[in-house]
């Protein structure tokens, strides 16, 4: 009986911890429409940072596609509800939707004439580099000027001004051509089909892309081949350079990561599969980068590293303690 009572008095304080905190109780919506409107409301009655941090208490527990999904529509309501001054709202949760629904909206209501607000917003709030929100600007910008205008919009993000934000664009435009969630009508995120050339775009594409293509090249070839990891790592030792070819298996490892809810014993399980140590110390590599930024947990991402050959957990290491820096 006193377990009992333990028990209901841990429930009835998070009940209270949850309504002092003005977060309801009752479940949000995981419907793509009824989600529009239920957190324009709540952005509109509560603020945009208790909003966002309502959201993030909801649907923590979800899987992380759909978690994925409902941050876009967070930040399509977001803009919608109390525009371009909404985005320094946005932040890394869950896998930095909340900026390619806002950035994806902002573009689609005023076009590439905001481009130059957003760009400035970006660096304002997040620095020069402002990766996130470069990223969501490159999602946004390929909505806009269509799925088949790839390399115009390539040469938008061009224009940003840093290397490193003009590649976190590109980044965006690549995920957003491969996943074209912003332009699905139901909500409901659609794959690229499979091409007879199974490198299209990326060997198309100018040198200076590759990395940034191939980083959801592999992400994208995951789906289509069923998680077929063997196969995947030798189209990803097939890229044109040692870059491309790196950081291809450090996207497949980032995928891993997400979609194995950053579960170290998957990972190392999954990213094993590939036919080498260096192709494996590489997925892991890019699953530690993975948890180092949705998770913020050094510890588990070095524990990726455990079970390399003495060469390949060394470099897993060094490359790791780089990514925090």
């Amino acid at each position: 009986m006193q377990q009992k009572h333990v028990v209901f008095f841990g429930v009835l304080t998070l009940v209270i911890g949850l309504v002092l905190r003005g977060i309801p109780v009752r479940r949000a919506p995981t419907d793509i429409h009824q989600a529009r409107s239920y957190w324009k409301a709540r952005i509109d009655q509560t603020g945009a940072p208790a909003a966002y941090k309502e959201f993030k208490t909801v649907y923590q527990d979800l899987a992380y596609k759909k978690k994925h999904a409902m941050v876009h529509v967070f930040g399509e309501s977001l803009f919608q509800t109390i525009g371009l001054r909404g985005l320094t709202s946005c932040d890394d949760t869950f896998g930095y939707g909340c900026f390619h629904g806002f950035l994806g909206s902002a573009l689609g209501a005023k076009g590439l004439a905001a481009a130059p607000a957003i760009v400035s917003a970006c660096k304002e709030k997040y620095g020069e580099e402002a990766v996130e929100c470069f990223h969501g600007l490159g999602h946004g910008l390929l909505t806009y000027l269509g799925i088949g205008k790839l390399e115009p919009t390539l040469s938008v993000c061009g224009s940003i001004g840093s290397q490193t934000g003009q590649k976190s664009c590109a980044t965006g435009v690549f995920m957003e051509y491969n996943f074209p969630t912003m332009e699905s009508l139901n909500g409901k995120p659609t794959v690229r089909k499979a091409q007879v050339n199974p490198h299209e775009p990326c060997s198309s594409l100018p040198l200076v892309y590759q990395d940034s293509c191939y980083l959801y090249q592999a992400n994208w070839w995951l789906v289509v081949y069923g998680y077929d990891y063997q196969k995947v790592g030798e189209l990803c030792g097939q890229a044109k350079d040692s870059n491309a070819q790196q950081v291809c298996f450090e996207g497949m490892g980032f995928t891993t990561a997400a979609v194995n809810n950053y579960q170290v014993d998957t990972i190392r399980s999954d990213c094993g599969k590939l036919s080498s140590q260096s192709w494996d110390m590489l997925c892991r590599v890019g699953a530690g980068m993975g948890i180092l930024r949705e998770k913020k947990e050094r510890q588990q991402a070095l524990a990726l590293c455990l079970g390399l050959g003495q060469r390949e957990q060394l470099e897993c290491v060094v490359k790791l303690e780089r990514e925090e820096q």
